[in-house]
């Protein structure tokens, strides 16, 4: 008799408990957290019956500024959490100085009663303002963004959400039809009046305490917060807004409360010369509270003016800051009854040496006629930011760095294996610069690990990166104008430059993969497949940026699809003349161009196949999948199914990009796998994109119209005995969802691992499973349709990875 030893142990991720998930609770909006007030705020007892009163009292405010806290152990197990923290927490402090000296203060608790504490649980949310006890600032999946961290913070330090203020209907409409029931009054607004509620501050559409225009929606595709000014974005969670910090400034005491904020059509001409307080670097003017310093000409026949929003003439002009925001200021020149005139800036005085100057500036030419209406500093060359990739003036499609001989050949260029560097090697260094602050230099080294992370085949790097001994090959880290990187290998230094505004880890790698040898996505030859450009709202002198390289898939493609998810792909507005207009138009709705956060699963594909480390594959697999039988076995170590954060870094990953990657269509099933992109057919069920958000990712579907009460097995290739770690992602989504099940199979028998019924809402989910296996196995995937057609059900992204998970 054979004895078969199959043994399951089933814990939680890393070993550690997960938070108790309320009902309704969907994890894929953290700050929408059911019972909560307004979704992320802990309402205590005295707060809620006077709740009007709660939004202005100064006892909720933190005596002189002063804000102990602690790390719980979840967190401070990751040591990229805790640095997410304390960088959230630093620019808090550097944003809101006054003439150099701190107006709110982080410090590590010792024994102090009061503190805020950074805890892991379910979703993100906070207690508004000082408890006199510990307060948790609770950040669980899908919290982890700085922007979100200082949201968070900010109510513990005393702020509520920026729409309910009561002046906003001015700015805003709320469609309350859209709105999940129940939750309507999470959008209600408070007449405590401006002593209260408004600080005397315009409306901020970019403050980290605005809602985003989706909140709460039961139809996602359709806002719930309609700006009354078009073009602006609300809900950003990236950075502090110059408002923000002007606000936590005037409620903590450390600037005197202002009068009433001045219209735009005043034309009032500025004279204050008073230091600006709001600073992440001591000479950053963003004249929201004077002119710091600089001084206007008397040398001149006009002054600048003080404007936010729109100026008073129509076709002429801004209609935000340079962020986006009405109520950012800035300075302008008025043309009408000024004809011919001349304004001149003057700054302060500054001794010799070697300086950075930035600046953002706006001109519109209308009626021929050049009419420069916002100029901060104007000079002869100059860096303009673009949503976060600044683009110099004369570079090669805004941030390359032609080598004369790619400029000469520039289609050769593109695909030149000369340019990659040698055995995947790029040893690195800093510039005194950047190497003087550490989260610059931990910036730089997360962004290589991810890149070695997700590149790495069977266990091996596919790219390393090594710091500098005396190689004479070497990118270095440097300080500069903007973001720019000349692209691939050249046998010496390259510089790779990262100045104001290029400080995000998805900036930071794109820049790097520039070094690597990679350009732009939209430059692909197929690119009108898939994007429209609008030449004509793209600034005169950049339409080359938008050229397209006509090089075949083997230079230009690698046989990979077209990835709107792509780190190395231009934003929406990329050069926009009009930045109210788009200059790509992405031809699949709903899908978003230009991300910097994360390197796309096609990103670390291409790497891998450019530098040999997987071979190079077919064309990318279409409609349905079919394939034969294959007949490829357990200690269960780690079990978890948790809202989809990131991809695996797995060598052994199957995207379905390219195929089955080896795994097989069951015959003793009745349904096969199918392989889609972006949006299953059926409505109200099945996903839209893939794991990652992309439309043009591939995953495996079962389209449940017609195939009721059906079942679909996919069967992966045989494994010998060993340790394993196996993840997959899953999308169970529709009133009729059947069952998903993850099956081993061993000397023909299956067993189930683990098994999920019924709806699992519109998310992806991510399961991790550790394995010890005694004998040669394979495993087996089975997707049951539900009762009606409402039961699509997708996977994407198999691993199986030798060793711990």
């Amino acid at each position: 008799m054979q004895l078969l030893l199959v043994a399951l142990v089933i814990s939680l991720a890393n070993a550690r408990p997960q938070p108790e998930v309320p009902v309704g609770f969907d994890p894929a909006y953290p700050e929408e957290n059911p019972g909560l007030f307004e979704g992320d705020i802990e309402l205590q007892p005295e707060q809620e019956s006077n709740l009007r009163n709660a939004i202005g009292d100064t006892r909720y405010l933190w005596p002189h500024g002063l804000v102990h806290y602690t790390i719980d152990s979840h967190h401070a197990a990751i040591p990229s959490h805790v640095q997410l923290f304390k960088d959230a927490m630093q620019e808090i402090m550097d944003k809101t100085m006054v003439n150099g000296k701190k107006c709110i203060d982080f410090q590590p608790r010792t024994s102090e009663a009061a503190y805020i504490q950074f805890s892991y649980g379910s979703g993100c949310h906070t207690p508004v303002g000082y408890q006199h006890r510990r307060s948790d600032v609770t950040l669980g999946t899908g919290c982890l963004r700085k922007g979100t961290v200082m949201h968070e913070i900010l109510h513990a330090l005393g702020f509520w959400h920026e729409q309910s203020r009561a002046d906003r209907d001015n700015y805003v409409k709320i469609h309350f039809d859209n709105i999940q029931h129940g939750h309507e009054r999470n959008f209600d607004k408070y007449q405590v009046g401006p002593k209260l509620d408004m600080l005397n501050e315009p409306y901020d559409y970019g403050s980290v305490m605005h809602y985003s225009a989706y909140a709460f929606a039961v139809d996602r595709r359709r806002v719930t917060i309609e700006t009354l000014q078009p073009g602006v974005t609300i809900g950003q969670r990236v950075r502090l807004s110059d408002i923000d910090a002007k606000e936590i400034q005037i409620r903590y005491g450390c600037i005197p409360r202002p009068g009433s904020v001045q219209s735009t059509h005043s034309q009032q001409s500025v004279h204050v010369t008073t230091p600006h307080s709001i600073t992440n670097q001591a000479s950053v003017c963003t004249f929201d509270s004077g002119l710091c310093g600089w001084t206007q000409s008397k040398t001149d026949d006009l002054d600048w003016t003080d404007g936010h929003g729109r100026t008073p003439s129509s076709n002429t002009g801004p209609t935000t800051d340079h962020f986006g925001s009405t109520s950012g200021h800035y300075l302008y020149m008025e043309a009408s009854s000024h004809y011919q005139k001349t304004a001149k800036l003057d700054s302060p005085v500054y001794p010799g040496g070697q300086y950075c100057l930035s600046a953002y500036f706006h001109i519109l030419k209308w009626r021929d006629t050049l009419v420069v209406v916002t100029i901060v500093i104007l000079l002869s060359t100059i860096c303009q930011l673009r949503r976060g990739i600044v683009s110099i003036l004369g570079l090669f499609e805004g941030d390359i760095e032609l080598q004369p001989e790619q400029e000469s050949n520039l289609r050769n260029a593109i695909g030149d294996t000369r340019y990659l560097w040698p055995h995947g090697v790029v040893h690195w260094t800093i510039d005194s610069h950047h190497a003087a602050i550490p989260s610059h230099v931990q910036l730089f080294k997360d962004a290589m690990q991810e890149i070695i992370d997700k590149t790495m085949v069977n266990g091996k790097k596919c790219i390393d990166f090594q710091p500098r001994t005396n190689e004479a090959a070497y990118i270095q880290f440097s300080y500069g104008s903007g973001c720019h990187t000349p692209v691939g290998y050249h046998g010496r230094r390259s510089d790779v430059t990262l100045g104001t505004g290029c400080l995000r880890k998805g900036t930071v790698m794109h820049e790097i993969l520039h070094a690597l040898g990679f350009w732009h996505e939209q430059s692909r030859a197929d690119r009108d497949n898939y994007v429209k450009i609008h030449f004509d709202n793209i600034q005169h002198g950049h339409e080359r940026n938008f050229d397209k390289y006509q090089v075949g898939p083997q230079l230009d493609m690698l046989n990979e699809p077209y990835d709107y998810g792509s780190v190395m792909h231009y934003s929406a507005y990329a050069f926009a003349v009009d930045r109210r207009r788009v200059t790509i138009e992405t031809l699949q709705p709903g899908v978003t161009i230009g991300q910097r956060v994360r390197l796309s699963d096609i990103d670390a594909k291409e790497i891998q196949i450019r530098y040999g480390c997987v071979p190079r594959p077919g064309a990318p697999v279409t409609g349905s999948v079919t394939g034969a039988t294959s007949a490829p076995g357990v200690t269960v170590h780690h079990q978890t199914a948790t809202p989809h954060t990131f991809p695996s870094n797995s060598a052994a990953t199957c995207t379905f990009d390219s195929g089955l990657c080896g795994w097989t269509q069951s015959k003793t099933d009745d349904l096969d796998w199918t392989d889609g992109h972006g949006r299953t057919p059926s409505a109200n069920t099945g996903p839209s994109v893939d794991h990652l958000g992309s439309s043009s990712g591939h995953y495996l579907y079962l389209e449940a119209s017609s195939h009721l009460q059906k079942s679909a097995k996919l069967d992966s290739p045989s494994y010998p005995a060993g340790q394993y770690c196996f993840s997959a992602y899953f999308h169970m989504y529709g009133q009729q969802t059947g069952y998903l099940s993850f099956k081993i199979i061993q000397n023909g028998h299956p067993y189930t691992v683990r098994r999920y019924t019924g709806d699992q809402g519109n998310r992806w989910l991510h399961l991790r499973l550790g394995l010890n296996i005694h004998a040669n196995f394979q495993f087996e995937i089975e997707g049951h349709t539900g009762s009606g057609y409402h039961s699509d059900i997708a996977i994407d992204d198999l691993s199986v990875t030798p060793g711990h998970c």
